[in-house]
């Protein structure tokens, strides 16, 4: 998978598959992790989240990741329709 990360090969990833069930109670989860600049397109990924809503309204949006355009992408997200649905835990180590 290009630039995929394999679960199966990372040491100290303890995800509590209960809690993250329990959270999520059957809703779809998308999810960007990269730096937040023109390259990786995180405000294309804003724009798209706000199309897949229109077609799966459980989904949820998760941006891990940090870079010069995170305020531009927090401003367009308070902006769309997405309020509630998109998460920004910030940078991410590992």
């Amino acid at each position: 998978m290009h630039n995929g990360v394999d679960l199966q090969s990372q040491r100290n990833i303890n995800l509590d598959q209960s809690y993250i069930e329990n959270y999520l109670r059957g809703k779809k989860l998308v999810i960007f992790v990269g730096r937040f600049t023109s390259q990786k397109g995180p405000d294309y990924f804003v724009s798209i989240a706000n199309q897949i809503v229109d077609q799966v309204p459980e989904a949820v949006f998760l941006m891990a990741g940090s870079g010069d355009m995170y305020q531009q992408v927090l401003i367009q997200s308070a902006q769309s329709r997405l309020t509630g649905k998109l998460i920004f835990p910030g940078f991410l180590r590992d």
